[in-house]
């Protein structure tokens, strides 16, 4: 991983255990406490979930089904987490707005779309993201029904608007499919 040769061997074996071990909550508590590494973390992360998002298989609607199991039992993990989960004061994730995750998910999930990373905010919502080499994606789960959404294509206008699902889903699949 390019970038990352300046870090020492206990360094290296750190930032890849806490990515490969228990991701939630240790990588949002350790991003918050060490300002210092989080872009160096979320490389580890990255590269710790690289057979689920880079995945690619004879047949693309197994892997749409694949991530999706997965991403819902990641969002089922993150509706686990208690309040303070953080380290600070951030809010249980509410269920109605993991439920509404699942769903988006579950309707993003279409042939040959990335794997989207799932993450906890501190307002108790829930953030899908989507960070390539072509584009960064990240739709937020405010309220059941109410969506963030924000789009950056390469060389083209951000795009950020507080939409309803069926257009988030329209916005974020027109996207994912370039």
């Amino acid at each position: 991983m390019a970038g990352l040769a300046t870090l020492s061997a206990d360094e290296t074996a750190f930032y890849r255990s806490l990515a490969t071990e228990d991701p939630f909550p240790a990588r949002y508590a350790y991003a918050r406490k060490h300002r210092s590494r989080p872009v160096v973390y979320d490389l580890f992360f990255q590269e710790a979930t690289s057979g689920l998002t880079n995945t690619v298989a004879e047949n693309p609607d197994e892997v749409a089904a694949d991530w999706k199991i997965t991403i819902e039992s990641l969002i089922d993990e993150l509706s686990n987490l208690q309040a303070g989960w953080d380290g600070f004061a951030a809010p249980q994730i509410d269920t109605e707005i993991a439920s509404s995750a699942k769903a988006l998910a579950s309707r993003l999930a279409v042939p040959g779309s990335p794997a989207p990373s799932v993450v906890p905010t501190i307002n108790g919502t829930v953030q899908l993201e989507w960070h390539t080499l072509r584009y960064d994606a990240e739709v937020e789960i405010v309220e059941d029904g109410r969506y963030k959404v924000f789009t950056l294509p390469v060389a083209q206008a951000p795009w950020e608007a507080e939409v309803e699902v069926d257009e988030a889903v329209r916005r974020l699949i027109e996207l994912l499919r370039d």
